[in-house]
């Protein structure tokens, strides 16, 4: 039932682990985000794919660089990612309700 939220959370999660990485050695090539990641060389491209139309990164001769919205980006990410927790959060008081009234 969660299985697709779970797998989606994992792919943001990598997309974050590029990210960061991105933040941290900007400009940065593929070659360079595989080794500093662990991610496969076509999962990082996927991830870089990703952040690029969401308009968190942009391309140059050098690697990816942050671009200049790429702040709000990030910020509008962990609002949203404390909305899913709260949602997440009451689903779960929910099913914890349910389990008891079964038992």
């Amino acid at each position: 039932m969660l299985q697709e939220f779970t797998e989606e959370l994992n792919r943001a999660q990598q997309h974050f682990t590029v990210l960061t990485a991105i933040i941290s050695h900007e400009p940065i090539g593929i070659l360079a985000l595989e080794e500093k990641t662990d991610i496969e060389h076509y999962e990082i491209r996927f991830s870089l794919r990703v952040l690029q139309e969401e308009g968190v990164i942009k391309p140059t001769s050098n690697g990816a660089v942050l671009t200049t919205d790429a702040h709000q980006h990030i910020q509008d990410l962990n609002n949203d990612m404390e909305t899913v927790a709260e949602q997440f959060n009451d689903f779960q008081s929910v099913l914890t309700k349910t389990q008891a009234e079964l038992e």
